[in-house]
């Protein structure tokens, strides 16, 4: 790997964690109406409005505060092993890890009504 991938992993990781951060201010701010394009859209978040609310701040909460987690812990990884092509690879497939906040997600609202 050279300088060139090392700036594609830092756009990646840079990239994921601001859109994210980005699309998880509306939620949070309960500004989201149920709908089916944008929004923590499950089977319970659909059956009221209660639940709807709920489980979009609680996904915002839990996207955003992931996002943040991961920008601080993946940008100095990738800075640290810059040099290091075994480990620069892996930290381009660290986006898999934003499945962790839809974890956490799926056992809220399964304490929902």
């Amino acid at each position: 790997m050279n300088e060139n991938t090392f700036g594609l992993v830092m756009f990646e990781v840079i990239s994921m964690s601001g859109l994210t951060l980005i699309m998880c201010l509306p939620l949070l701010s309960g500004a989201v109406e149920m709908n089916g394009v944008y929004g923590i859209r499950t089977r319970k978040a659909f059956k009221s409005k209660e639940n709807w609310d709920a489980i979009n701040r609680f996904g915002g909460k839990a996207f955003l505060i992931f996002s943040i987690f991961y920008a601080l812990l993946m940008v100095p990884l990738a800075i640290h092993f810059r040099a290091n092509p075994d480990i620069l690879g892996w930290i381009s497939y660290s986006p898999i890890l934003f499945i962790l906040p839809g974890i956490s997600i799926s056992v809220f609202q399964s304490k929902l009504p």
